[in-house]
């Protein structure tokens, strides 16, 4: 998977990385903290589609469900890829935050 990445000041979303893989996603709606200058995703992801279905449909099964909101997000998802499934994480660095989707 390929997900573009953006350091920003003030994150809504930000991907937390254990050495090269993606530990886990915090979200500022689900009451999580990000940390000013953390990294948060412009919006735009490149998956392959493999399985991914499946891959879903077993991540639903036992979900990580928000602590606020109560659903099934599919930003976990994506740590759910890499812990789980053993997914690779391109990271597209991206210098400007205005690209982000906010």
């Amino acid at each position: 998977m390929t997900v573009p990445l953006v350091p920003m000041k003030d994150p809504y979303v930000e991907y937390v990385f254990a050495g090269a893989h993606l530990d886990r996603i915090q979200s500022v709606r689900e009451g999580d903290r990000c940390r000013p200058g953390g990294l948060s995703d412009v919006g735009i992801f490149c998956l392959s589609t493999t399985d991914l279905a499946g891959d879903w449909m077993r991540y639903v099964a036992r979900p990580q469900i928000g602590s606020r909101t109560g659903e099934v997000n599919f930003l976990p998802f994506l740590a759910y890829l890499t812990r789980e499934k053993g997914w690779a994480m391109n990271v597209v660095p991206v210098d400007d935050e205005n690209e982000a989707a906010v």
